[in-house]
């Protein structure tokens, strides 16, 4: 995987045991409660132009540039969540943040985390436990759609839901 130079290459994951970071230095490294590194993988799902689902694929959420607020449009991918949640009976739901290229690298990475934290929020309201959500920003290191730097792409402004069993 390549990043563009000055790109943070870094993500903020946070379980119901607390906060990790990671960051790509030789592969994306996090480290554990008592601060032992471990290597963690973070898979991108393929693009997609809107919100999809099914079973066993991943749910996909879109954001307004510069913004972390759920669109009203979305709300109905939050109650299909829940409602896969109640069926599938997963073991873990991952929200991961994402942002486009548009902007301070930093300020990217903040805002895929604030996505993803209001997309917990908006699951935890429908009834899923907050220690079965893992949260994950990932800025602009893993878009959806690989763009040139500064490039607004709205297809990478999303938080995606995907779940284990």
């Amino acid at each position: 995987m390549r990043y563009r130079q000055g790109a943070i290459a870094a993500c903020v994951v946070v379980t119901a045991g607390g906060l990790a970071a990671c960051a790509n230095h030789g592969g994306p490294r996090a480290a554990s409660a008592s601060g032992t590194p471990q290597t963690t993988s973070i898979v991108s799902p393929p693009p997609a132009a809107q919100a999809q689902s099914s079973a066993l694929q991943d749910l996909r959420l879109y954001f307004d540039s510069g913004r972390s607020q759920v669109r009203a449009d979305s709300r109905a991918v939050l109650d299909q969540a829940a409602r896969l949640f109640r069926e599938g009976d997963p073991l873990v739901m991952t929200v991961s943040g994402l942002a486009d290229s548009s902007g301070d690298p930093r300020r990217n990475l903040l805002l895929s985390q604030e996505r993803a934290a209001n997309v917990a929020r908006g699951l935890m309201d429908r009834g899923i436990p907050a220690a079965r959500l893992q949260l994950i920003a990932k800025g602009e290191s893993e878009p959806l759609v690989k763009t040139a730097d500064g490039v607004a792409q709205p297809e990478n402004r999303a938080v995606i839901i995907t779940w284990r069993k």
